[in-house]
C-alpha cells in the first residue's frame, strides 16, 4: 500500500483477514477497497470496524473508522430491486447469487463498479435475468422485474400464478396436472388440526426464546452494554446471544400466528366440503417469512 500498489495489496490482506482477523486488518481493507475503487465495499468494511471497535470502546479507532466512511459515502453507486406486488411473495430475486431479502426489495444497496446481476426465479415460473452495468459516477440504478409468465406444465394445469409459484413436489403435489374437484377436501379436518397444533408449538417456542432473549440482555446490560456499546467481548457476546434469541423467538411467534390463522380457517372458516373444490393446503417460506397458502373454488 505505501508503494502505491493497492491491487497487489487487496488479495494479502484479505488473506490476513482469513487467516487471523483483526478490525486493525479490517479496516486496512477497506482502505485498499478504497483504493482500487470498489467503495461499496469499502464503505461497508468501514462500518462494520466502527460498530466493532464501538463495542470495544475503542472510540478512538471508532470514530476514525466512520468518518473514512461519511467520506466514502458521496462516491457510492446503488442498485434498486423492484418486482410486482402481486408476484412478490413468489418469487426469489438473486443479486449476483446472493438471495436479495424482500425487506431490502425496493431500497438503494450500494454496489461495487462493474456488471451485476439480477435474477428472479419461482416454481411454476418462467426464470428472468438481467446484467446490470454499474459504474464509477454516483448514480441510483433502477430495476423492475416484470410479472413472470406461468412455465408451460404450470399453464397446462390451469394455476394461478401465485399457486403455481407455490406448488412444489416435496409436498406431494405436482403442478403439472389439476386435482380432482375435492381431493383434500376430506383432508380438511385433520389439517386444520394440525395447523392448531403447529400454531401453539410455535408461540411456546417463541415464548421460551423471548424470556431467553430477555434473561440475556439483562446479563450484557448489567456487563456494562447500553446504546453506545458493550465494553468487553464477553458482554459482546451476551449482547449478540440476546439479538439472536430474540429474532428467532419472532420467527416462531410469527409461524405460530400463521399456524392458528391456517387451522381456524380450515375448521370454521371454509364453507362445508360438499361445496368446496380443490382445497388445496401449501407452505409458504422464505427467508423473511413462513406461513400457510390457502387455494379454493367455493
Amino acid at each position: 500500500m505505501t508503494q502505491g500498489r493497492a491491487s497487489d495489496a487487496c488479495p494479502l490482506f484479505e488473506q490476513s483477514q482469513r487467516l487471523d482477523a483483526g478490525i486493525g486488518t479490517q479496516y486496512n481493507l477497506a482502505a485498499c477497497y478504497e483504493a482500487v475503487g470498489r467503495v461499496a465495499s469499502a464503505y461497508a468494511l468501514f462500518l462494520e470496524v466502527s460498530a466493532t471497535a464501538q463495542a470495544r470502546g475503542q472510540t478512538e479507532r471508532a470514530r476514525a473508522a466512520a468518518m473514512r466512511a461519511r467520506s466514502v459515502e458521496p462516491k457510492l453507486s446503488r442498485l434498486v430491486i423492484e418486482t410486482e406486488r402481486e408476484q412478490r411473495a413468489a418469487l426469489i430475486v438473486e443479486r449476483d447469487g446472493t438471495v436479495v431479502d424482500a425487506a431490502e426489495q425496493g431500497l438503494p444497496v450500494p454496489l461495487d463498479p462493474g456488471l451485476h446481476e439480477v435474477r428472479a426465479h419461482g416454481t411454476g415460473l418462467v426464470p428472468w435475468v438481467q446484467v446490470v452495468e454499474v459504474d464509477e459516477s454516483p448514480v441510483v440504478h433502477r430495476v423492475r422485474i416484470p410479472a413472470l409468465p406461468l412455465a408451460p406444465s404450470a399453464a397446462a394445469a390451469g394455476l394461478p400464478a401465485a399457486a403455481a409459484a407455490s406448488c412444489d413436489p416435496a409436498t406431494g403435489r405436482s403442478c403439472a396436472a389439476p386435482e380432482a374437484p375435492g381431493a383434500d377436501s376430506s383432508l380438511r379436518p385433520a389439517l386444520g388440526i394440525t395447523a392448531l397444533g403447529v400454531g401453539v408449538a410455535g408461540l411456546g417456542v417463541g415464548t421460551g426464546l423471548a424470556l431467553h432473549a430477555r434473561a440475556k440482555n439483562e446479563s450484557a446490560e448489567a456487563a456494562g452494554c447500553d446504546a453506545r456499546g458493550c465494553p468487553t467481548t464477553a458482554s459482546l457476546e451476551l449482547r449478540k446471544e440476546a439479538i439472536k434469541a430474540g429474532n428467532w423467538a419472532t420467527v416462531s411467534a410469527g409461524i405460530g400466528l400463521a399456524g392458528l390463522a391456517a387451522g381456524g380457517i380450515l375448521l370454521w372458516a371454509l364453507p362445508h366440503p360438499d361445496r368446496a373444490e380443490a382445497v388445496r393446503v401449501l407452505p409458504n417460506v422464505t427467508l423473511g417469512s413462513a406461513g400457510l397458502d390457502v387455494y379454493g373454488r367455493f
